[in-house]
């Protein structure tokens, strides 16, 4: 999740940053596309084989 600096800000000094999973947090734009992609191709991946497992149980 890409946070603004303000709104990371005021996570911290209400301690609730604390609840936020680490592997959530993305620092910058170039992780946050990064994860995006990973993240596509993942979904990607698993409706192509979905589609595929279809298409064997037609044929």
């Amino acid at each position: 999740m890409g946070i603004n600096q303000e709104v990371m800000e005021t996570f911290k000094n209400s301690t609730f940053i604390k609840e936020i999973e680490p592997d959530l947090l993305i620092k910058n734009r170039g992780q946050a596309i990064t994860t995006l992609f990973k993240q596509l191709g993942h979904i990607l991946s698993a409706f192509v084989q979905r589609t595929e497992n279809v298409c064997s149980v037609k044929s």
